[in-house]
Parts: C-alpha cells; sequence; structure tokens
C-alpha cells in the first residue's frame, strides 16, 4: 500500500526518532523541574547545617550552582536520557503495533497502570508518577498517528532494520559487560586525548545533581535532623553525638531537616513528610544506631522502585535510543531523496548496523588487557607519555614501589593525565616520606581523575598532613566530586562531624 501523506511516510521512514524526541523533550521538562526542586531541597540542608556550625558539602562554593537553572538542565539530561528514552521508546513501539495490526488500547492501558503501580509501590513518587504520566502518551500517540497508513508493511520493515539489528546488538554487548570494560574505556578511550576527557569532566561536573535527586536517604552523604528534646540532659547530647558521628546532622529547629526525630520519656521517635518511619527507646538507639537509622531510612524510601527502572533504563533504553538516533541521522538523505523506496531504509539499517559492529569490536579490543612492556635500561621518564601509562600500571599491578623507579617525580609533570592517576595510585601504597607532598600537588590537578585518585591515595596514607589536605579541598574546592571523594576519605579515617546541637 502507497502511502500518499509525505509527513507520515517520513515518519516511518525515521521511526522511531520523532516520538523519542518528542517523549524526550516532556521528560526533560520534567527532569528539570525534579532536579532544580531537589538542588533547592539540599541547599536549604547545607545552609542550616552550616548555621548549626557543621561542615556542609558540598561548600559554599557551589551553592550558587545549587541554586541555578544551568545545573539543574545539565543534570536533567540523566533522566531524559536514561527513563525518557525507555519510556518513549517502548510507548512508540506499542503506538505502532496498536496502529499497524489495529489493536485494541485496553492491553496497553493495563501496561501503563502497571507501570504506575511498579513506580508507586512504596508510596506515591511524584516525580516518578509524572515521566510515566506525561511521556508514554505522546509518544504512543505519535506512532499511531504515523502508522495508520501502511502499518503492517512498515512494521515488518521496522522489524528488520531496527529491532532485530538492535537485538542482534544487544546481545554481543551484554557478552561484554564488566566493570573492566569501563574501566578501559576511561583509561584508553576518553583520558587518552582532549575530546574525551571533555566528555569524561561534563560527565562528572553534572551527574551528583541527578543522583541526589534519586538516592535512598541511606546513600546521601549529609542528612539533617530537626533534634526535638522533652528536657536537656545527657541522653540529648548523647543523641546529638551519635547522629552527627554517623552524618544525621542534628538541628535545633525544622528549617532545612530531612527528619524530625522526637526525645521523649525515654522513647525516641522519628518522622518524615507527617508520617511516622521509626519509633524505638533512647537506651536502645544509644546501642544500636546503625540498626534504628537504616529501620528510618528504608521507612523513608520511595524511589527504591525508580531506581531499579532507572538501572535497566541505562542499561537498555540509553543505548537503543542512540542507535535509533544515529539510524534516523544516517538515514534522513535517503528518506528525503527517495522517499517510496524502502531499499534506502535497508542500506541504512545495513550502514548502521556496519557501524555499530565495528564500534562493537573496538570496544572490545579496548577491553582486553594489553600485554605488559618492560622496563628498558634507561628508566621509565624518558617514555613517549602512552607507554609510561601501560608500563606504569604493569608494575604497580606487580607491587612494584612507585618511588623506586629512577625519574619518577617527572611523572606528576606528565601531560598525560593517565599516567598521573596511576603515579597518584602508586603512592597511596608507598611508604616513602617523599610521597605525601606530591600527592597533595596532585590533588589540585587540573583532570578531575587524578585529583580523586589522590585523594584515595591521601585515605590510604593517613596521618595529620593527610587529614589536614582533606579538609582542605572540602573547604576551598570548587567541584563537588572533590568534594565527595574527599569527605568520604576523612570518614573512612574515622574523622566525624562534631555536634553542634
Amino acid at each position: 500500500m502507497e502511502i500518499k501523506d509525505p509527513a507520515r511516510r517520513l515518519q516511518q521512514a525515521l521511526f522511531p526518532a520523532v516520538e523519542l524526541l518528542a517523549g524526550m523533550a516532556i521528560a526533560q521538562a520534567v527532569a528539570l523541574l525534579q532536579v532544580h526542586l531537589s538542588n533547592r531541597e539540599l541547599l536549604a540542608g547545607l545552609e542550616a547545617a552550616a548555621a548549626a556550625g557543621y561542615l556542609p558539602v558540598p561548600n559554599r562554593n557551589l551553592w550558587p550552582e545549587l541554586a541555578a537553572l544551568e545545573s539543574a538542565f545539565h543534570g536533567g539530561l540523566f533522566f531524559t536520557l536514561s527513563a525518557g528514552a525507555a519510556l518513549a521508546l517502548a510507548a512508540a513501539v506499542a503506538g505502532a503495533l496498536a496502529a499497524a495490526y489495529e489493536t485494541r488500547l485496553a492491553p496497553f492501558l493495563l501496561a501503563w497502570a502497571g507501570l504506575m503501580g511498579f513506580l508507586n509501590a512504596e508510596g506515591v513518587a511524584l516525580f516518578p508518577t509524572l515521566y510515566a504520566l506525561l511521556v508514554p502518551p505522546a509518544a504512543f500517540a505519535l506512532a499511531r498517528r504515523g502508522f495508520r497508513e501502511g502499518g503492517r508493511v512498515a512494521w515488518r520493515e521496522v522489524l528488520g532494520t531496527r529491532l532485530l539489528p538492535i537485538a542482534v546488538l544487544a546481545l554481543c554487548w551484554f557478552s561484554q559487560y564488566d566493570r573492566g570494560l569501563f574501566t578501559a574505556i576511561r583509561d584508553r578511550l576518553l583520558l587518552s586525548n582532549p575530546v574525551g576527557q571533555a566528555v569524561h569532566d561534563y560527565y562528572y561536573r553534572w551527574t551528583l545533581y541527578p543522583a541526589e535527586a534519586f538516592k535512598s536517604p541511606a546513600q546521601k552523604q549529609i542528612r539533617t535532623v530537626w533534634l526535638r528534646l522533652e528536657a536537656a540532659g545527657e541522653d540529648g547530647a548523647a543523641l546529638a553525638a551519635a547522629l552527627a558521628a554517623r552524618d544525621v546532622l542534628p538541628l535545633a529547629d525544622p528549617a532545612g531537616a530531612h527528619f524530625e526525630a522526637e526525645a521523649a520519656a525515654g522513647r525516641l521517635r522519628f518522622r518524615g513528610e507527617g508520617r511516622l518511619l521509626a519509633e524505638t527507646t533512647v537506651g536502645l538507639f544509644l546501642a544500636q544506631p546503625e540498626a534504628v537509622l537504616e529501620e528510618v531510612y528504608r521507612a523513608a524510601d520511595r524511589l527504591a522502585p525508580f531506581r531499579r527502572f532507572i538501572f535497566f533504563a541505562v542499561l537498555l533504553g540509553f543505548p537503543t535510543a542512540l542507535y535509533c538516533l544515529a539510524h534516523a541521522l544516517i538515514g534522513l538523505p535517503a528518506a528525503l531523496l527517495l522517499p517510496a523506496s524502502r531499499r534506502a531504509g535497508r542500506l541504512c539499517a545495513v550502514a548502521c548496523l556496519a557501524l555499530a559492529a565495528l564500534a562493537f569490536v573496538f570496544f572490545v579490543a579496548l577491553g582486553k588487557e594489553p600485554k605488559p612492556p618492560e622496563l628498558p635500561p634507561e628508566g621509565i621518564a624518558g617514555l613517549p607519555p602512552a607507554r609510561q601509562a601501560g608500563l606504569l600500571g604493569a608494575l604497580l599491578d606487580r607491587g612494584r614501589e612507585v618511588t623506586a623507579l629512577a625519574g619518577w617525580e617527572a611523572l606528576a609533570r606528565s601531560p598525560d593525565p593517565r599516567v598521573r592517576r596511576l603515579l597518584a595510585r602508586g603512592l597511596g601504597a608507598s611508604r616513602s616520606p617523599e610521597a605525601p607532598p606530591v600527592l597533595e600537588r596532585l590533588i589540585a590537578d587540573p583532570q578531575l581523575a587524578v585529583r580523586t585518585a589522590a585523594i584515595e591515595a591521601l585515605a590510604r596514607r593517613d596521618g595529620p598532613s593527610a587529614r589536614r589536605a582533606l579538609l582542605a579541598v572540602l573547604h576551598g574546592s570548587h567541584t563537588w566530586y572533590d568534594q565527595f571523594y574527599a569527605y568520604r576519605a576523612l570518614r573512612s579515617l574515622g574523622w566525624k562531624q562534631t555536634a553542634a546541637f
């Protein structure tokens, strides 16, 4: 059946790109609001914590960014490319099927209701509900309209040129899924060139904002609690100290507090969002604070289903959406120049599959460990940076002392961030007194991956100078990830927030 409407013919040729872009645009609007409100809530808690005398993370340098829409926009892209892409893809396929086979809407409405129920299984979750409520109808309606004419023929074409290649590629990628591949991508693809470094830095600059928006309370680095005491006394001081030591910072008033804790007549009640989260005795809490707080966090967490959904959306939705958009971009000239020919779509599918297969082969090769090079007689300092990185990594894996290498100090000035990052890793395991000053310089490195490696290395060394350097990062850094790592490092060394209640 020949399709008369050129717009509909073009939509079928590019399917599901139009539906994807529409759904992702809606998702970005929801994500912008979600991340912005999360940022404002975090900022209120940080301001209250700082006013009470605690050390806020992120520090004041990041507060203007938390209040700005820019961070919400960039952070919101995470939800757009995961939840938005997955929902739009699923709805587009459903809409095309409904039109091609003239299926009743009842099965699709039932599946939609099931998704809503899943996302709200732990209690009403506003933003997950908004994604599920707003994104699928738009993508479904567009696809259903686009496939009303010549739908069955067009759907069979989609099966052969889009869905089948995606299924083949998915099977290939799942065979390579492990943590080693992602480390290889970071070290050999991203950090090896300026463009990759820019992508790496963009990702790590903005991802903590959306992460904060859907973390469970247990995953957050700092929480605040309004601690209400019936009467002052030793129990009040002990409660405040126990909470602060576990990064639940007691406040004297409700402004900026995530939870409320009320101690009265020997009982301790935790509330949040107007409901009781947990109740125990003051004595039991002081004896087992972690167990009680775990119960509080679990009761307060309504986003566990959404996090599970996001995991699969990142794993499946994002790469599939990327492939479909690339397919549409490559196929657009052919769809415009040869609108009546289905051969153009098939050739485009072959080209996309070939490019994706080449990328797959490249990443598989990237994930394979190269043969460890041998240390040349002249040492490591005079080698090209790429060879330095490979050799240094191999030597550290063998347990070599990095400060025993001739000219090791020059590695801290290497133009290759992989070399500097590996040097930081090696200095963390070194017992040499020459290591700490170099590490303290590396925590000010221009490359984030180097700074975080140096922060982790300082934590492994411990000592007063390491703690001072980590505290300096928390007070002076303009990067949230630096502060995130520094705070975690300090806590691993036994440092605790001081109760200011």
